[in-house]
């Protein structure tokens, strides 16, 4: 478990879509085996002018939300990692859609498990995903 990395755009250019790079360190709060990570978005559509009554849409496929037809995605770790309470896992993920398929998706993630008696253990994974 750990508190979700958040990544805020005001604006979104369309190269946004097509190409997206992010980089996090999160901090183990458990001791356990690490099998994977949740990924999940969350949107804010439209600025609504003040003196409106209506707040802004939001469209988000976090677990704490309703069920839609968008899922969340689960990356699962070739080799499960093994964290204590306190570790850190630092890493990027960049997501490439396909250039004729607009729906699919690669996803590459490289992450490095530091902590107290690890070894600095480093991984990357490729992920496609077809919708």
């Amino acid at each position: 478990t750990h508190t979700p990395h958040t990544h805020h755009t005001q604006y979104i250019h369309h190269t946004h879509i097509t190409h997206t790079h992010l980089m996090a360190t999160l901090m183990s709060c458990l001791t356990g085996t690490m099998h994977g990570f949740g990924s999940w978005f969350d949107v804010t559509f439209g600025s609504i002018p003040e003196g409106y009554r209506y707040s802004p849409v939001v469209l988000s496929t976090s677990p704490q939300y309703p069920l839609t037809h968008w899922k969340q995605a689960l990356l699962m770790l070739n080799t499960p990692l093994h964290v204590t309470k306190g570790d850190h896992i630092e890493g990027d993920i960049t997501l490439t859609r396909h250039k004729v398929w607009r729906r699919h998706l690669r996803i590459q993630l490289r992450y490095k498990h530091s902590g107290v008696g690890v070894c600095s253990e480093e991984a990357s994974k490729e992920f496609l995903l077809w919708r």
